[in-house]
């Protein structure tokens, strides 16, 4: 039994498109564990590309690795020996060019399919810094401007011609 998890990538142009996955080949239908096999293709993947016709009986089979490495589409992809390689590759900057400790801290949340309870709990757990922020200069400095707006607003306007001049 085999498995194929995949995330299809489209640049900004709409035009180049990269495919990052893991194939994952169960010995038995009662095995839970499989090792996986991490792949790259630079372009877009179908259904058709995984699966073929057998010829033995006519239904849809799982291609083998090589089968779907020998694809037209997959032409320039590669398969990956380790997750090590595969991550390498795609922190590239020609590729996908991620932070890997991001990625690393929001994978296994993404992959659980699991919704947080707000978008500020999101920013706390994945996009700030673990340690506290200092925001005490950033909050002295909005409460100075605040009070020099005020007291712009509260002072005398000058009045006659020295009023005109800049």
């Amino acid at each position: 039994m085999t498995t194929y998890i995949a995330a299809e990538f489209t640049w900004p142009d709409g035009v180049r498109k990269e495919t990052w996955g893991l194939r994952f080949e169960f010995a038995t239908r009662r095995k839970t564990t499989a090792s996986p096999r991490p792949f790259y293709c630079p372009a877009s993947l179908e259904r058709e590309d995984f699966l073929s016709i057998s010829p033995e009986d006519g239904k849809l089979r799982t291609r083998t690795a090589r089968r779907i490495q020998e694809s037209h589409r997959f032409k320039s992809g590669r398969l990956f020996s380790t997750s090590r390689e595969y991550l390498r590759d795609m922190a590239n900057p020609s590729h996908l060019n991620f932070n890997k400790e991001v990625l690393e801290r929001l994978l296994p949340s993404a992959m659980s399919f699991t919704n947080l309870k707000s978008f500020d709990d999101f920013c706390r757990q994945f996009v700030l810094p673990a340690e506290s922020v200092p925001v005490e200069d950033v909050t002295s400095s909005f409460r100075n401007s605040r009070i020099l707006r005020t007291r712009t607003a509260r002072a005398p306007r000058p009045v006659g011609p020295a009023a005109a001049d800049p």
